[in-house]
């Protein structure tokens, strides 16, 4: 898929998908957490091949359209997600041409979180 635009989707579970379009040169575009049916509509406004463990959840609602072939759900490790050994390689060559960055990763959050602090109960505890 060198050269081709591509929209990364993630299954984000509670009817989302997290997706993330990838232009022909590689850049990558903003990320967003959004339904089904809206990143089906993006691909059918701007087409480009669906890739990741969420392509799958798109492949229906893109049939309808005629475009069920931009879902690319097949990876060669078989479970829709890249192998570790692919990132290592990956980071790897990042590294050797100095393209790496001094940061640490930091997590990506594009919702907020499921879990609340627990409310007071009333009862101290000593």
């Amino acid at each position: 898929a060198r050269g081709r635009e591509m929209l990364a989707v993630i299954d984000a579970r509670r009817g989302e998908v997290y997706v993330q379009r990838i232009a022909a040169d590689g850049s990558p575009g903003e990320p967003a957490a959004v339904t089904p049916e809206t990143a089906a509509a993006d691909l059918v406004a701007r087409p480009a091949l669906a890739v990741g463990a969420g392509a799958r959840l798109l492949r229906p609602l893109l049939d309808a359209h005629g475009l069920a072939d931009l879902v690319r759900d097949d990876l060669p490790h078989g479970h829709g997600q890249p192998d570790a050994a692919d990132l290592i390689g990956l980071a790897g060559r990042h590294l050797a041409a100095g393209q790496a960055g001094g940061a640490p990763p930091v997590p990506l959050y594009l919702r907020a979180p499921d879990a609340l602090p627990p409310a007071p109960s009333g009862i101290e505890t000593p």
